[in-house]
């Protein structure tokens, strides 16, 4: 909830999505503009994008499990400049 509203615009962008042996990697970024504060960053104004790394194991069919990698670390250094 609090990540929606300080992003009330986020949306994702993909730019590779690759699949083997029953997996899937998908490298993208989350994007938006922080309008209010989010893990004790202030509203700025600022757009910014965030990498974000999707692995899926797909079993049958159906994702079995996932794991999420982001650059947090990076965005709050951004922000905090």
């Amino acid at each position: 909830m609090a990540f929606h509203e300080a992003f009330a615009d986020a949306h994702v962008i993909v730019h590779d999505i690759v699949a083997s042996s029953g997996l899937v990697a998908v490298r993208g970024a989350l994007a938006g503009t922080l309008r209010s504060e989010f893990l004790g960053v202030p509203p700025n104004g600022k757009y910014d994008e965030i990498a974000i790394h999707e692995f899926h194991e797909i079993d049958n069919g159906r994702i079995r499990r996932s794991w999420h990698l982001e650059d947090l670390h990076g965005w709050m250094t951004r922000m905090n400049a």
